[in-house]
């Protein structure tokens, strides 16, 4: 759902009303990716957003063209799975990323991706406020790197308001903290 509203709704904070309604504005051409390990695990995430996109009332949208391995948008954006190389991704100007299982990012040409991925969103179209959302489930034993990843940008940005991190143990309840 949050790839569906990146790609066609007013999702960017744009001030506030005359009675102090705040007021929201889209992504101009959005470039979303999902990304995984994985081409099937890529299609986890990517075909529910077809899914979403073809059968629900945004199916309509004039200039939609939704396709079995990407989606352009009305405006000049773009929707795709990717599990390609990192060097592929140098330069990109990614405005939404879905990183998928993260857990399973255990190779080192899938940290090299995350970390370009990572690093476009920080540098390339800063006026569309470009942000990343990682899923992912407890890691295996012997599989932490992605789990010190995480633990070390908590180190590293503490309690910075741009970095949200929620972990749910085994069978409790889920906690969500959504900060600007």
């Amino acid at each position: 759902m949050l790839v569906c509203a990146e790609a066609l709704g007013p999702v960017r904070f744009h001030g506030f009303n005359y009675d102090g309604t705040p007021l929201a504005r889209r992504v101009q051409a959005p470039i979303i990716l999902c990304v995984a390990s994985e081409e099937q695990q890529a299609g986890h995430v990517d075909e529910a957003v077809t899914f979403m996109l073809q059968n629900g009332p945004i199916s309509e949208t004039p200039g939609l063209d939704v396709g079995l391995t990407r989606t352009f948008l009305p405006d000049g954006g773009r929707i795709r799975p990717v599990t390609a190389k990192a060097t592929s991704k140098e330069g990109g100007r990614e405005t939404f990323v879905v990183f998928d299982e993260t857990h399973l990012f255990v190779q080192p040409e899938l940290h090299r991706l995350h970390e370009t991925i990572r690093r476009n969103l920080g540098t390339k179209r800063k006026e569309s406020e470009p942000w990343s959302l990682e899923t992912s489930t407890m890691y295996a034993p012997g599989e932490e790197l992605r789990g010190r990843t995480l633990a070390r940008l908590r180190e590293r940005f503490g309690e910075d308001p741009r970095l949200g991190v929620s972990v749910r143990p085994p069978g409790g309840p889920l906690r969500l903290r959504l900060r600007r």
